[in-house]
């Protein structure tokens, strides 16, 4: 299941936009005069920016979320030399598996991995050990 945003995180975008709003307009329909009119209004634009950035966040963290749950259930197929690999910590009585990893085609990085690794799953990897020379 996807992250979903929260009863607070539409709580904060919700008040952050209404408020930004209220202080963007409301000075020039009050009557405010006229430096502390735009110093209001530039408060709530402000304010009003930070409610659509936290908007588009909750968007970009729903939309990873979402292909990590696909990840997780469809898996993705692929090669991948093992360079280092080490568990100092166990997670549920699994170890937390530290992998270095070279994926291929070999124009890609090494990157560095760490997820709880059950040893059932051990039997399903195949495996080839590569000698140094």
């Amino acid at each position: 299941m996807a992250m979903q945003v929260n009863r607070v995180g539409i709580g904060l975008i919700a008040f952050f936009g209404l408020v930004g709003l209220a202080l963007a307009i409301a000075p020039f329909a009050i009557g405010i005069p006229g430096q502390v009119a735009w110093i209001l209004a530039m408060i709530g634009v402000i304010w009003f920016l930070v409610a659509a950035g936290l908007a588009l966040f909750a968007r970009r963290q729903q939309a990873k979320a979402a292909h990590q749950d696909w990840v997780f259930q469809n898996g993705i197929r692929g090669t991948a030399t093992v360079l280092d690999a080490g568990s100092h910590a166990t997670v549920n009585e699994m170890p937390v598996m530290k992998l270095k990893l070279i994926r291929r085609p070999a124009a890609a990085q090494a990157r560095n991995h760490a997820h709880p690794f059950p040893l059932g799953s051990a039997r399903r990897c195949q495996t080839r050990i590569l000698q140094r020379r």
